[in-house]
């Protein structure tokens, strides 16, 4: 396959994993009620099942009316109540519709991604290593192959050691010491995760 249609390809995936991201957070106002007589107030039965937009807006609140009269509630629980009353139990906040597409979002970010980076290698291959990059090797002998798989690791660790670097560079590590790193495999301080 051409790199030109893979990167095309990989592009697409990388812009409707975009806009599957960006719909999954649109939000808006939304109340559950639940109503009836009694001398406990019951919140909906099914308000936890909603995709509530907490990171955005914040947790949902409940909101309870007792025979007409608002009643100071702090957490969605049932409410005791002094004798049994007509009662309005709501709870409201934002949600998220289509809070379900973040899935379908992250796995097309991370197809066009792991995509554009084969079609990236593929092509740094094909500049370094010329026709051993393509899947036969030239003159068919096992020394070709085996010289095609060795290069092709070669310039796969370059690009991944580079790719690291660059990172480690921009989270204000220094070159060298995350170099050493790498060359050691010292993949960081352990005590720090398991503590």
């Amino acid at each position: 396959m051409k790199p030109y249609l893979l990167s095309a390809i990989s592009l697409a995936l990388l812009f409707s994993g975009i806009l599957f991201s960006y719909v999954s957070i649109i939000s808006h106002q939304y109340k559950d009620v639940n109503y009836g007589y009694g001398d406990c107030a019951v919140p909906p039965s099914d308000w936890q099942y909603r995709y509530w937009s907490v990171l955005s807006h914040g947790l949902p609140h409940p909101v309870l009316y007792v025979n007409g009269v608002r009643e100071n509630v702090s957490s969605i629980a049932p409410v005791k109540l002094s004798s049994p009353s007509f009662y309005v139990y709501s709870v409201e906040g934002y949600v998220q519709p289509f809070a379900y597409l973040s899935i379908y979002g992250i796995f097309a970010v991370f197809l066009g991604t792991l995509l554009g980076l084969k079609t990236l290698l593929y092509m740094a291959q094909y500049r370094a290593i010329g026709p051993l990059a393509e899947s036969r090797s030239p003159s068919g002998s096992l020394s070709s192959y085996a010289l095609k798989r060795i290069v092709n690791a070669l310039v796969v660790i370059v690009i991944t050691v580079t790719v690291i670097l660059v990172l480690e560079v921009l989270h204000g590590n220094s070159i060298f010491t995350s170099m050493f790193n790498i060359l050691t495999f010292n993949g960081g301080d352990k005590s720090a995760v398991s503590g």
